[in-house]
């Protein structure tokens, strides 16, 4: 079983603090978590009193977030592989991540339905996958994933260096 603390410290290598890039679509964001991640979950969860805007954010507030919207990855036998796809998640929504997951997946012989829905038949494909083997085709998937973007998106293109070096890490065991 997977354990959401244990991957925390790769998302936030990776999103780092606080940001407001123009010309990037998610905004400000503080640790990875956008304004509009913020006030849907300040939305839902208001009694917490979390801050309304993301550069007051704490790691301690952000990782409640994290756990709560984003973490869905008990499930996997690889902590490594679970370190990943939640990297994915909140890199790029959990429907993607998930539907990269399937890519990788079937790229190794499964015969997974790309829906993006991280359900039973998905954990268990994941599951039955040599580690190693899925890691790497996940950092394929992604690669190619960050590519289209860029293509498809010329504003997206400055993050594309960052994001094929977050696509290529692979979590420690």
């Amino acid at each position: 079983m997977a354990i959401f603390e244990l991957s925390l410290p790769f998302v936030l290598r990776h999103e780092g603090g606080y940001s407001d890039v123009s010309g990037d679509a998610g905004g400000a964001t503080e640790m990875g978590v956008t304004q509009a991640t913020l006030n849907a979950f300040n939305g839902s969860h208001g009694w917490l009193g979390f801050p309304c805007g993301v550069r007051d954010l704490t790691v301690d507030q952000v990782a409640v977030i994290y756990k709560f919207g984003f973490w869905r990855f008990d499930g996997f036998d690889s902590q490594q592989v679970a370190c990943k796809v939640f990297d994915m998640d909140v890199n790029a929504g959990l429907p993607r991540a998930v539907k990269l997951l399937q890519a990788a997946i079937n790229t190794l012989g499964g015969s997974l339905e790309d829906d993006g829905v991280l359900g039973p038949a998905t954990i268990a494909a994941a599951n039955a996958c040599d580690k190693d083997a899925l890691l790497k085709a996940l950092v394929d998937v992604s690669m190619s994933f960050y590519e289209e973007v860029a293509a498809a998106h010329p504003n997206d293109e400055q993050f594309l260096a960052g994001w094929e070096s977050r696509a290529k890490e692979i979590p420690d065991a």
